[in-house]
């Protein structure tokens, strides 16, 4: 018998792309799959009971703790804050780190989540990217007033400034009553950012913000 297309191997990827054949072939087709499973589609790791033997566990499992069994989705959910890419960009790196996924750490923020910050903030002009890092080097969220004090901008200069990277999705505005207060949209965009700045930069930025702070709290 001649077939249209023949598979080899019964496992879970064969049958991802039996799944796609079915929607290009016509429906006179004829696919032949080779293969040992005689539950089709389980692969090697699913036809044994216990879920130790599988290298590709549910992700609520990858744990070293008992106690904490959904330790790596927590670490995940917490670091990326449930943007697809963010997550992608830190599964990558753990797997090119050879981390510990029941122990998540990384040593450097991935490759690919810098590139992409760096490609976002690569048009903006200096007075934008000046407000970037000062956002960046103060770490938390900051009203208006301060940022106008820190970055020596005119405050209906640096208003619409903020308005663009706002607007950009690089920042985050939040009003209370009559003030405006902002940091940058993500945790790991402030990260990115941050690691740009130089050591005398940053240091001359923990200072500025301090004096900021003190005044404020004077007025």
């Amino acid at each position: 018998m001649i077939y249209d297309a023949v598979l080899v191997g019964s496992g879970f990827s064969a049958i991802a792309t039996l799944c796609n054949l079915i929607e290009l072939l016509p429906v006179t087709a004829t696919v032949a799959v080779i293969g040992d499973d005689p539950g089709f589609g389980r692969g090697t790791a699913y036809r044994s009971e216990l879920y130790l033997h599988r290298l590709n566990v549910p992700a609520g499992r990858m744990s070293l703790f008992p106690d904490r069994p959904d330790g790596f989705v927590e670490w995940l959910a917490e670091r990326s804050r449930g943007n697809s890419l963010f997550a992608l960009s830190l599964l990558q790196a753990l797997l090119d780190e050879g981390a510990d996924l029941s122990a998540p750490a990384l040593r450097s923020l991935p490759e690919a989540l810098t590139e992409h910050v760096a490609v976002r903030i690569r048009n903006l002009d200096e007075p934008a990217i000046a407000t970037l890092e000062s956002l960046a080097a103060i770490g938390r969220r900051v009203d208006f007033r301060d940022l106008v004090a820190l970055i020596g901008l005119p405050a209906d200069r640096l208003a619409l400034i903020l308005e663009r990277l706002v607007r950009s999705r690089l920042v985050s505005e939040q009003e209370h009553g009559h003030e405006l207060t902002y940091e940058l949209a993500h945790p790991l965009i402030q990260e990115a950012i941050y690691e740009r700045i130089g050591a005398a930069r940053r240091r001359g930025f923990r200072v500025d913000a301090a004096g900021c702070r003190r005044q404020g709290h004077r007025e």
